[in-house]
């Protein structure tokens, strides 16, 4: 709890400084989050094999923030810029990561129905050339009927 405050109270001053003088300020606020995507139910091996082209979707309650696909690796990156909006969201447990591609996809033995959820992990924000940077990870991806 003690580290979301932290992250909380760091980007609340970044907003304010972006705020108070917008012209005077040419930083950005961005959201990148990563994560991959295996082809299994349960993940409890680095050997479970990656999902590609799997439909990776930010979504924070009902509402798809952004959407991408997933590269041969089963790996997805997605970067929003001054996601203002959907920061509060970010910083709380209401935005998770889904999988919309069915895992039959990329193995006919796996469910149709169903959907890979995972958590959105934090770390500290970074700086990269005058943009504060809030980097997000998915957390271990969950089979959801």
């Amino acid at each position: 709890m003690a580290f979301n405050s932290v992250l909380f109270l760091t980007l609340l001053l970044a907003i304010s400084t972006l705020t108070v003088a917008p012209s005077a300020v040419d930083a950005q606020i961005l959201a990148i989050i990563r994560g991959t995507v295996n082809c299994a139910i349960t993940v409890t091996t680095s050997k479970a094999p990656a999902f590609p082209n799997a439909k990776a979707q930010l979504r924070c309650g009902a509402t798809v923030i952004s959407s991408t696909i997933t590269n041969s690796l089963g790996s997805f990156r997605m970067q929003l810029k001054n996601p203002s909006a959907v920061l509060m969201n970010l910083l709380s447990t209401n935005c998770t990561i889904a999988v919309a591609t069915p895992l039959a996809q990329c193995n006919s033995s796996l469910p149709s129905a169903g959907t890979l959820i995972a958590p959105l992990q934090s770390s500290l924000p970074t700086l990269d050339g005058g943009n504060i940077v809030l980097n997000l990870v998915a957390g271990i991806f969950k089979f959801v009927l």
